[in-house]
């Protein structure tokens, strides 16, 4: 099965290594009716809300290369998914990737295509299609899209500004959703456009949004998280801080940091929100070296709630980066990371409580999905190994212990327990209306 792997890998290439999209023949049949040339399978998932509260759309199409084989020991497949609105008309965004089949590939792979589309709102049609230039034999099939509006919207503005279609040009593959991902929702994502300004009204304040990217398992800060875990924690809040990056005070200003707080790192420091890239983010943050932790911060890691709480001092303390605000500024500092354990002789509890200010603070703790964890002699734990008893061995769990929400605790911070997209819209709604209100606390 070595070289249906390969398959996969290919599938999943940047967009940068995928051929140009040629003239095909089948250009003008999508209006046609369905059509099966050879054996395949077609699966439209349910859209589902992702972390940047868009609707995701994932399709997936699957060819035996055994079938193929049956016409010809050479394929050229050129796959290609297309949207169309209520009223049939198709929207100009393709998904299209080419792959070649050689004679010599295992007769017991399968070729998979995997696509995703953002989409607002709506009713749609999916057509999923694929050309083999080599026997002019080809497949459409079209699928019933119905995107529904949430029943109880906190945010129905969060989709302004956003096109109906967007195509995601490197989606995560199949292998990725299989083997860690339990729902579409908490899948790598990457961050696709955004939508327009979230405006704040109320009395001048300063947004401050701290990103954690911490990915230590342990209180030693000694064993790094699994490449799976990592990548999913750092997607998670790539695409939560691109949501609240759009936070836009009506007088005031707002600005996002990204930390490393087992490391001790300051990755980015108070960035103005507006002017924040975060696909560039994204390869910065890919580029680094995730794997290892400096030997200096280990051997300063009893230092670690200072270092984080020396921080947030900073920030409550600091507004020179908003200007013209005319009035003394609120500051409103949100945390966003998961649970985090810190070394034993960080001395957690001997932090002193906080002097009074117009501050307020919050904590969105993102609750983290169990990852199967790789076994001798095996690649991954299967799925079905999971019993109402609990988790098999090698999941891992969410630690119980949360030092990053005891740091915050002398400054009063509100909590909100992330799990899902949809509770990350509900405490977003309430974290603006909180800052939004003319009063102290």
């Amino acid at each position: 099965m070595v070289l249906g792997m390969m398959l996969l890998s290919l599938l999943s290439a940047s967009a940068s290594e995928r051929k140009a999209r040629p003239v095909l023949p089948i250009d003008g049949e999508f209006d046609s009716a369905d059509r099966h040339d050879f054996k395949w399978r077609v699966e439209v998932f349910p859209p589902a809300l992702t972390f940047q509260q868009r609707m995701v759309l994932r399709i997936e199409a699957r060819v035996s290369t055994k079938s193929l084989m049956r016409a010809s020991e050479t394929r050229d497949l050129h796959f290609l998914a297309k949207i169309a609105d209520a009223a049939g008309h198709w929207y100009p965004e393709e998904s299209y990737v080419n792959l070649p089949v050689a004679p010599q590939i295992d007769r017991d792979a399968e070729v998979i295509f995997t696509t995703a589309f953002f989409l607002r709102p709506g009713k749609y049609t999916a057509a999923v299609a694929c050309f083999d230039r080599i026997t002019g034999q080809w497949n459409l099939v079209h699928k019933a899209v119905d995107v529904v509006p949430l029943k109880v919207d906190p945010l129905p503005q969060l989709d302004r500004g956003l096109p109906a279609v967007e195509v995601i040009q490197e989606p995560p593959t199949s292998a990725d959703m299989s083997r860690m991902l339990p729902s579409v929702e908490q899948a790598l994502w990457p961050v696709v456009g955004q939508g327009k300004e979230l405006p704040l009204a109320g009395p001048p304040v300063q947004v401050d949004i701290v990103l954690n990217f911490a990915g230590t398992l342990d209180a030693s800060l000694t064993r790094p998280a699994a490449g799976g875990r990592r990548r999913e924690n750092q997607a998670r809040l790539l695409q939560i801080g691109s949501v609240l990056s759009r936070l836009q005070p009506s007088r005031g200003c707002a600005r996002v940091s990204g930390l490393d707080i087992a490391a001790m790192k300051v990755l980015f420091d108070r960035s103005d929100a507006e002017q924040v890239e975060w696909p560039k983010m994204a390869l910065s943050l890919k580029r680094g070296d995730e794997d290892t932790i400096e030997a200096t911060a280990l051997a300063n890691s009893a230092g670690t709630a200072t270092f984080f709480r020396n921080y947030l001092m900073r920030l409550r303390s600091d507004s020179g980066e908003c200007h013209g605000s005319g009035a003394p500024l609120r500051r409103a500092v949100i945390v966003v990371s998961s649970s985090l354990e810190f070394p034993h002789a960080a001395a957690v509890k001997g932090l002193p409580p906080e002097e009074e200010c117009d501050c307020r603070f919050y904590y969105l703790r993102t609750i983290e999905t169990p990852v199967q964890m790789p076994r001798r002699g095996s690649v991954f734990v299967s799925r079905s190994a999971e019993t109402a008893a609990g988790p098999p061995p090698g999941v891992l769990e969410p630690s119980p212990f949360d030092d990053v929400d005891r740091v915050l605790m002398p400054f009063k911070a509100r909590r909100y327990e992330v799990r899902n997209p949809l509770q990350l819209r509900n405490a977003l709604a309430e974290v603006m209306n909180d800052i939004g209100r003319a009063e102290n606390r």
